[in-house]
């Protein structure tokens, strides 16, 4: 027997889509007397909710009312905007392909957000990344390749763990001491505590790849004119709760960026050139997307304030697509410009000594892989002319 909902939240006032889309996004942060959630897609005027045995159903309501009077207030009178639009192509209809993905062996989850690729779907992200790092390369960009670790002191620099403190994953490793080590080995053995030997973490997984590159390059002075570009993949570690899954919210995944440093101007004009070019590049693979200004994933005490200004400044631009398999559309990338904020952080100047400006353009590649098989199904043969001939070049052998 399915089991209803412990309470229905109706939401005190109308909620826009972004504004609800926040709100859900949240949620799983009120408490850890949440078991699950259901959405209201359709006309987002509630969200029933699941509680675990025990749950104070009174608390959370309060919690969920809170949340949302913090989402609501003032940080989306700045209406989002849609700047390109590929929703009306003419094409299949895009439909679920996680399942027949684990048939196949094609995609192999081991638990929720972490999964592995192979056969045609690692092919998939071989090609993906391949045009990733061209369009990289038509603006010189210099190639890198960073650590997964980054140092907390790194992230605090940038306010990441301000912003963002709920995706972060700590890496903290034993203590030096013999003791510690082999109480640890019996505790693990035994069933016990995991971190009762462990030493205070200064390092978490890294959540993003661009601030190493702004770490990388600490200091510097740029000579007049100069636009500095570089690009790199990396792993990228994002816990959100009972949101994971194997598809589409993954904690471990990895993304591509292609970063610039310069004068505001250099910064923009790169940006526009990259919206450009993926543009024409996912018109040529016939994809069906949309990309619009939208917000940063920010905590809910900074979230009304950052939301508005990233709105209302169009910092931010995401790569959209409808995602067959869940309640809202998916992200697959985005085209962002962050003013001088970086460049004051980690002193990078202009030739006149101002703070320099800093963007990047981001690719987060497994999404793409499943992006691509809902819109054009898991028959290679069928595939566009350019993925298929470099998919027929590949071992797609599965293990």
């Amino acid at each position: 027997m399915v089991r209803p909902p412990s309470f229905r939240f109706a939401l005190p006032s109308p909620a826009t889509e972004p504004a609800y889309r926040a709100f859900v996004d949240r949620l799983p942060y009120c408490s850890p007397d949440i078991e699950r959630f259901a959405p209201d897609v359709a006309g987002r005027a509630f969200v029933d909710v699941w509680l675990r045995p025990g749950g104070d159903g009174a608390a959370v309501e309060a919690r969920l009312a809170e949340l949302y009077a913090a989402i609501a207030r003032g940080a989306f009178r700045v209406p989002t905007e849609v700047w390109v639009d590929r929703r009306d192509r003419a094409a299949p209809p895009s439909r679920p392909v996680l399942d027949d993905l684990i048939a196949r062996r094609w995609l192999v989850p081991f638990d929720a957000g972490r999964v592995a690729l192979q056969g045609p779907a690692l092919a998939l992200y071989d090609y993906f990344d391949e045009q990733f790092e061209a369009i990289a390369a038509e603006f010189g960009a210099a190639r890198a390749a960073f650590p997964t670790l980054i140092s907390i002191e790194t992230l605090e620099r940038a306010e990441y763990l301000q912003s963002f403190p709920h995706h972060i994953t700590l890496a903290p490793p034993l203590r030096g001491d013999s003791a510690a080590i082999d109480a640890f080995r019996r505790s693990v053995a035994g069933g016990g505590s995991r971190l009762a030997s462990a030493a205070e973490p200064d390092h978490v997984l890294s959540p993003t790849v661009c601030i190493h590159c702004y770490e990388a390059v600490r200091g510097r002075r740029l000579a007049p004119g100069e636009l500095v570009c570089a690009t790199a993949i990396g792993n990228c570690f994002r816990h959100e709760r009972d949101r994971l899954d194997c598809a589409a919210r993954l904690w471990d995944f990895h993304m591509r960026e292609i970063i610039f440093i310069g004068d505001r101007d250099r910064v923009a004009r790169a940006r526009a050139d990259s919206v450009d070019r993926v543009t024409r590049w996912l018109d040529e693979l016939g994809m069906r997307y949309w990309i619009e200004t939208a917000t940063d994933p920010f905590f809910i005490d900074r979230f009304a304030p950052q939301a508005y200004f990233q709105l209302a400044n169009k910092t931010k631009f995401e790569l959209l697509v409808d995602d067959p398999g869940g309640d809202r559309p998916l992200a697959l990338g985005s085209f962002n410009v962050h003013h001088d904020f970086f460049g004051s952080a980690f002193g990078l100047s202009l030739a006149g000594g101002e703070p320099a400006d800093t963007g990047c353009t981001a690719f987060g590649v497994e999404r793409f892989v499943y992006a691509f098989a809902t819109q054009h199904g898991l028959d290679p043969a069928r595939w566009p002319e350019p993925v298929c001939a470099f998919v027929a070049s590949r071992n797609l052998s599965c293990l």
